[in-house]
């Protein structure tokens, strides 16, 4: 199994963003990180590494940040991977020296916030799968092929394209989803007290 773990970033970094918005990064990463870690998940992230022969040495780690990347250039160079959902952007990155996969949560403004807490996509099956697992996972593939395939971009255009759509037809309607009450939303009643129960956790387990 490959490890999968929540990172926070430095604190001058998450005070670029609102409170409202660092609540809602902070389940949205939870979601993310919870669906990556599923056995299901995992043996399709084998599945591509063993048949292109790559090395499971070469990923020790995959880190989900708790918020977007923000530097405007290397949004720009990951832009040429259109999304599933519009303005659904995964930012990711191999950091050889350290053998990890680092992926953020896409950047979504407050609008934007606040139309998903209305329409509770927490709770469509079919959001929740591309929104938490579809486009996480395809944000990895896509890295994992570049270890090999690094100066060929068209081949690991086509290979990702075939394992996605591989693991579309297998996975959609089967991923078990952790049922998650209604503090989820941004003003949902019992969210500051999830928050840092989350906070504490993940102090404890030193991904703070």
């Amino acid at each position: 199994m490959i490890n999968v773990r929540l990172t926070y970033p430095p604190q001058d970094l998450v005070s670029l963003f609102s409170e409202s918005e660092r609540k809602f990064y902070l389940y949205y990463s939870e979601f993310v990180s919870s669906e990556l870690s599923e056995t299901g998940v995992q043996d399709f992230l084998h599945f591509v590494i063993e048949k292109e022969e790559i090395s499971l040495s070469e990923i020790e780690d995959i880190r989900v940040m708790r918020y977007p990347f923000e530097d405007s250039e290397a949004k720009r160079e990951h832009a040429n991977r259109p999304p599933r959902f519009e303005g659904v952007v995964y930012f990711s990155q191999y950091v050889q020296s350290a053998k990890t996969i680092d992926i953020y949560p896409p950047r979504f403004n407050s609008e934007h916030i606040r139309n998903m807490a209305a329409k509770q996509v927490w709770n469509d099956e079919e959001m929740r799968f591309y929104l938490f697992c579809y486009e996480p996972v395809r944000t990895l593939v896509h890295e994992i092929l570049c270890i090999k395939y690094r100066e060929n971009g068209d081949t690991v255009k086509e290979l990702s394209q075939k394992y996605m759509t591989d693991f579309e037809i297998k996975t959609k309607g089967k991923v078990k989803y952790s049922n998650r009450p209604s503090f989820l939303l941004p003003h949902g009643k019992g969210w500051d007290q999830e928050v840092q129960k989350n906070k504490r956790r993940a102090q404890s387990s030193g991904c703070y």
